[in-house]
């Protein structure tokens, strides 16, 4: 008799269990897990069930959700999504037991074989370090429920899909003392706009743009269509540029996708605010990210210099100069090294850095990737889960590479690119291995008329005149709730 392997990975507002019972193999009537937590989830509750989406009868007639100890979880990973604001700090108990019957009259929690595991909700800030996710989970149950009971209040679901993201930079520009950032694309009007036209100190900020040629611009007229540019910043850059608040135009790249902010204290840089999120709606509420505050005099630094370099902005090749990886270590309980690409053609000193953290993987590998295209960091992740160890990733989409039309299909694999190499692997380790998953965020289907709310106008506007609504009235608009 074997004991459940069990592992928690920790967030302020979910915590992750992964697990496997070696004798699950041997066992024709094993049927899945049963995880149990203390406390329970409502108060004065001793302990319950983590729910099961899944039952034995058929979705139709048996919709759930369903204690996991009635209707065991056939997966070797789940989520307890029910930690509120005020668990954070707490301590909590979870037992993962194996389920072994026959159906759903036939039952048996194997206690003998279970696994407990004792963790400690993080707050959100912890030894220095913040740490914001967002819900982004559009199509939910749970944010179905929401619509109802807030009566498609738009700022409540906005608040709860942004899970607290929305307060990471107002709260983080506050005081007087000078703050210098760089922004990708800078468009929100509820929480992002109002906090920094607000502050009071000095702001510096460099933005991405874009703005087509007028040689381009008389191209696309010619065939009827609009020039191709990015200007999205521009609106948000004209209403907040004032004699403290500074912008700077970033314009000799492809893409500036930087989302960082440093703020001083005491004249020097003292804190850094970075991670995935633009600074726009989709950004905190439909779209997956994070953000993270640093208290790091050392790693402010390091960011705004950085912000000192692309205020002038340099070309490409100047950028790349000097590109190395650069150690932190004024956050105690921490090991911390930050890279700037790019760095000059050739060169993989920042992703082979990965590869190499991967290849030392002692336990498990946990990714989170926009667009995997790398063949050595691809092949380093799946050696690692080939390897036994735990493997599980979220990538942004899986699609079958066999699907593009080609004239010749058997010339076209015979010398496959290293990307059409790696979208394959992906592709096939998520249909048979499942191992991957991809991020898929879309709007609950309705018989009624879908919509989409501008936060321009602000008003609600059917889908079917997005795109006109787009071209002619405003340059912006979010997805955020189907019809109402």
């Amino acid at each position: 008799m074997a004991k459940v392997a069990l592992r928690a990975y920790l967030s302020p507002t979910l915590v992750f269990l992964a697990f496997d019972w070696p004798d699950g193999a041997q066992r024709q009537d094993f049927l899945g897990f049963a995880i149990e937590r203390s406390p329970g989830h409502k108060p004065g509750v001793n302990s319950d069930f983590l729910f099961n989406k899944i039952g034995f009868g058929k979705p139709a007639t048996d919709p759930g959700p369903h204690s996991s100890d009635k209707a065991p979880i056939q997966k070797f990973h789940w989520w307890d999504s029910g930690i509120n604001t005020t668990d954070r700090g707490k301590k909590f108990t979870y037992t993962v037991y194996p389920v072994c019957g026959t159906g759903p009259n036939d039952l048996q929690l194997i206690k003998g074989d279970a696994s407990s595991i004792d963790v400690t909700v993080p707050l959100i800030k912890q030894n220095g370090i913040a740490t914001y996710f967002n819900r982004a989970v559009v199509s939910s149950q749970s944010f179905k429920t929401l619509q109802t009971q807030s009566h498609n209040n738009l700022i409540k679901e906005m608040n709860w899909l942004a899970n607290g993201m929305e307060g990471a930079i107002p709260d983080f520009l506050t005081g007087s003392q000078p703050c210098a950032g760089a922004i990708y694309h800078l468009t929100d009007k509820l929480w992002v706009t109002p906090a920094m036209e607000n502050y009071k100190g000095d702001l510096s900020m460099v933005y991405h743009l874009k703005q087509p040629t007028a040689a381009a611009i008389a191209k696309a007229a010619a065939k009827g269509k609009k020039a191709s540019g990015d200007t999205a910043d521009l609106p948000a850059v004209q209403q907040l540029t004032s004699n403290k608040h500074k912008f700077f135009p970033r314009t000799k790249t492809s893409i500036m996708h930087h989302k960082f902010l440093v703020l001083n204290s005491g004249g020097a840089p003292a804190s850094v605010l970075m991670g995935s999120a633009n600074f726009t709606p989709e950004a905190f509420t439909v779209q997956a990210n994070l953000l993270h505050t640093f208290d790091s005099r050392q790693l402010a630094n390091c960011y705004f210099a950085r912000q000192q370099l692309l205020k002038n902005d340099p070309t490409k090749g100047d950028t790349a100069k000097g590109a190395k990886w650069q150690t932190v270590t004024d956050i105690p309980g921490t090991k911390l090294r930050l890279f700037f690409s790019p760095e000059p053609k050739g060169h993989r000193n920042s992703i082979d850095a990965v590869v190499a953290s991967v290849k030392g993987a002692k336990k498990s590998v946990l990714f989170c990737i926009f667009d995997p295209t790398d063949k050595d960091l691809l092949e380093a992740i799946m050696k690692a889960g080939d390897n036994g160890k735990m493997m599980h990733g979220l990538i942004n989409s899986i699609t079958d590479p066999s699907g593009k039309k080609v004239k010749d299909p058997e010339k076209a694999m015979a010398n496959p690119t290293p990307a059409m190499q790696v979208k394959t692997e992906v592709y096939h380790r998520s249909r048979h291995k499942r191992t991957l998953s991809r991020s898929h965020i879309s709007e609950p289907k309705t018989r009624k008329r879908r919509r989409v709310f501008c936060l321009n106008c602000p008003r609600w506007i059917r889908a079917s005149t997005a795109s006109h609504h787009r071209a002619k009235v405003c340059q912006r608009f979010i997805f955020i709730i189907n019809s109402l």
